[in-house]
């Protein structure tokens, strides 16, 4: 597979200034290149109307059409970082965005002689989801009885609470409570399916993982149908650390598994069975893995194609040892169903500790691939403030960086790229160290495809 090392030319904003630099960590001709068109145009800053410090809003984000989700598991809503979750909507005459809701579990989840517990570290909003009018929000810090971090997912739907707002319609758990299991730490859903990750499962063995699929019945009742769990797996896999599902295919990341050493990670397709039911179809891994490279630990799925993020992979570079520069891998369902690696993607700009790769999001022909570790000085004078990249399927099925994308007003360690959705020619990515409502409390950033690129 290809793997890009050469040097991206600077923004025309900075492209003059920098020549010297570039000529002096050794990139050559491939800075004085004139600087490539801009595809995707930055679009709007989404922040909380009430916004404080360290909520980390952009922990998490998902997209779909005309409204995005944005998680800020710090929020100290009910107790301290509780989180919250802000549903923005954009406006089909002039393209702006706007909060419209602000979604926090019912109260009745939350009395102790009900069961529940205290509100503080639920961590609501440290995953989230969003298919046209369903939200799942993940609260893997919740404690259940006297389980600490079992956690739990709540789903909410337009209108559920009132016209044109949303409501809370179901609680998911795992069934029965565990200490430490996290359920929610990870949440996908589409149509009428969730999926929710619970890598602390203890299981048959310690921190093995799991998830549970969960379908909308036709009264709109929520109900688990399987319970997903890998073949082969061991202990300390955190299978379930990520998920990703379309239509009747599940994809589930197990970044700490051993199959090339120890926490190089894999991942694991299940497939419907005809039965009602899943049946795992495939156990993915690197071709080229190594130890510590937590592939899977963000996953991306859409169309028969598979998405998995490697943060922590050793890729060399022009200028650096590569050591946790990140990278992400494509795989196809072949015509026979095979899972097969397609690409290993790899930012052209590759340096130490960029982490590329911590978050990945796939669709329309296009992944986007976060760096929330990227020292962006050359293009914004900061370090530390993360970057998008934009990869393209070409007509022959290869896969190129189209683009990367900053924030141009970013200070240092805002961590743009730590959570990234798409939804057409919609990109949204978390910046949950943002300071724009005081110290940590997050953002997230709207970039809009230019019409024919999507």
């Amino acid at each position: 597979m290809s793997v890009p090392t050469t040097c991206r030319s600077p923004s025309t904003r900075t492209f003059l200034s920098l020549l010297t630099v570039f000529a002096a960590f050794g990139c050559g001709l491939a800075a004085t290149a004139p600087p490539a068109e801009a595809r995707a145009a930055f679009a709007a800053r989404l922040v909380a109307e009430d916004g404080a410090s360290f909520d980390n809003l952009g922990f998490a984000v998902a997209v779909s059409g005309d409204t995005a989700v944005i998680g800020a598991p710090g929020a100290d809503d009910r107790g301290r970082r509780d989180g919250t979750a802000y549903v923005f909507e954009r406006d089909a005459e002039d393209g702006t965005w706007a909060q419209v809701a602000k979604l926090t579990p019912a109260m009745d989840n939350k009395a102790l002689f009900f069961g529940g517990h205290t509100d503080q570290g639920d961590n609501f909003g440290k995953s989230v989801a969003v298919s046209g009018d369903v939200v799942v929000v993940g609260a893997p810090g919740e404690e259940i009885g006297a389980h600490a971090d079992a956690g739990a997912a709540y789903v909410f739907e337009r209108d559920a609470g009132g016209e044109d707002a949303w409501g809370q319609v179901a609680r998911l758990t795992a069934g029965v409570a565990a200490a430490e299991r996290r359920f929610g730490l990870a949440v996908a859903v589409d149509g009428g399916t969730a999926v929710v990750g619970a890598p602390g499962d203890p299981g048959a063995l310690l921190f093995v993982g799991s998830a549970r699929v969960f379908e909308r019945d036709a009264a709109g009742d929520w109900n688990a149908v399987a319970e997903l769990a890998p073949a082969g797996g061991a202990t300390g896999d955190f299978f379930g650390f990520a998920v990703a599902v379309d239509g009747g295919t599940v994809l589930v990341g197990a970044p700490f598994a051993d199959p090339a050493g120890l926490y190089s990670g894999s991942a694991y397709v299940f497939e419907r069975d005809g039965a009602g039911g899943f049946r795992q179809a495939a156990r993915l891994a690197a071709p080229d893995g190594d130890p510590g490279d937590r592939f899977g630990f963000a996953a991306g799925l859409a169309d028969g194609t598979a998405v998995l993020g490697s943060p922590k992979d050793d890729v060399p570079g022009a200028t650096s040892s590569g050591r946790n520069s990140g990278s992400a891998f494509v795989f196809e369902r072949s015509s026979s169903g095979a899972w097969e690696a397609a690409a290993k993607l790899v930012a052209s700009d590759n340096f130490q500790n960029d982490r590329f790769g911590s978050a990945v999001a796939i669709g329309a022909g296009t992944v986007i691939a976060g760096a929330p570790g990227k020292d962006a000085f050359f293009y914004t004078g900061t370090f530390g403030s993360g970057s998008l990249y934009v990869f393209r399927r070409g007509g022959e099925g290869g896969w190129t960086e189209q683009e990367q994308l900053f924030d141009e007003d970013a200070l240092p360690f805002d961590l743009l790229g730590s959570a990234v959705a798409i939804s057409g020619a919609t990109l949204l990515a978390g910046t949950p160290d943002n300071d724009d409502r005081g110290p940590g409390s997050g953002s997230a950033m709207v970039f809009e495809l230019e019409p024919g690129v999507d």
